[in-house]
């Protein structure tokens, strides 16, 4: 087991008004981090350092923009939730 993670108010407070299929997903990795640990696993897959600080990145949701039917290749946006831990 790795270092423990208990997930806290301001959490809480951070993805409460994401839509109920990515709050889903955001709740079950951070479920799964809280029973497991900030294991290696867990850094290898979500765990980044950014300005000095420790975060979990994971990626809830993917949509695909069309400029025009039939027309190029649809641009992807890639939601991503990034939760401080430091």
């Amino acid at each position: 087991m790795g270092e423990t993670y208990e997930i806290g108010e301001s959490t809480y407070e951070q993805i409460k008004d994401f839509p109920y299929d990515e709050l889903v997903k955001i709740l079950a990795i951070l479920t799964i981090i809280e029973k497991e640990g900030l294991t290696p696993a867990v850094w290898e897959k979500w765990g980044e350092v950014k300005d000095n600080r420790y975060t979990l990145v994971f990626e809830v949701s993917r949509n695909y923009k069309e400029g025009v039917p039939n027309g190029p290749i649809p641009k992807e946006i890639i939601h991503r939730v990034r939760v401080y831990l430091s």
